[in-house]
């Protein structure tokens, strides 16, 4: 029998709830695997991290071991990037996806190099 891990519907269940996936009511349940938000208890993986990272040019050190490492490189990142695309009067969506920020950052830049 398969199960999955849902959101917790009342106190005291922790983060997670492991059910039956016959049992699964999408009118009652929420599967953790629907929703990637930090809030979830999910996020984004160090992979995930570690390309976006990769992808900005950002060097990850070698002192980077655990996922808080990460996350910290990639809230530092975040922040940098914000405030390129403000310095450059780019308006953004305060809770934008780092991933849009450097679509947007990427598209400024090269509008930049043509001219």
């Amino acid at each position: 029998m398969n199960t999955i891990k849902v959101k917790p519907w009342g106190e005291g269940q922790g983060d997670h709830v492991v059910i039956n996936e016959e049992d699964f009511n999408p009118e009652f349940h929420k599967k953790l695997d629907d929703d990637d938000s930090p809030a979830a208890g999910r996020g984004p993986t160090v992979k995930d991290i570690t390309k976006i990272l990769e992808d900005g040019g950002v060097e990850i050190p070698k002192t980077a071991k655990k996922k808080e490492d990460f996350e910290k490189l990639l809230a530092d990142y975040t922040a940098d990037v914000k405030k390129q695309l403000t310095d450059a009067e780019i308006e953004f969506a305060e809770d934008a996806k780092i991933e849009e920020l450097q679509a947007m950052l990427k598209t400024h830049t090269e509008s930049q190099n043509q001219q």
